[in-house]
């Protein structure tokens, strides 16, 4: 596998038949407000317009709960089609992890 660290994936989706061109950024943080609790988030959109505010969050009251919900959104993403790449070629507007963490 192909990634930059272990609680964040880069995700691309392409196919030129369905006109599709989509990236999704997935992330396991713990937040800086309320130690303790996990959140995974999931962030999506076309490669060409892509920005942090369409997301999915989940959240979870320990680390090994987290995991368990992160995995299975990657497997959805990759059973889709989805392939892992590195975080480098996701379009501007994408949050880092510490951000995400402040957020939540």
């Amino acid at each position: 596998m192909l990634f930059d660290e272990p609680e964040e994936r880069a995700l691309y989706y392409k196919n030129d038949q369905e006109h599709s061109d989509k990236v999704y950024l997935l992330q396991i943080v713990e937040s800086t407000a309320q130690p303790g609790r996990w959140y995974v988030v999931g962030f999506w959109g076309p490669r060409d317009a892509w920005g942090p505010n369409q997301k999915q969050v989940k959240s979870e009251y320990g680390r090994l709960a987290a995991e368990k919900i992160f995995n299975k959104m990657l497997g959805a993403k990759l059973k889709k089609g989805y392939e892992q790449g590195p975080r480098h070629l996701l379009p501007g507007g994408y949050p880092s992890m510490e951000q995400t963490a402040k957020r939540y």
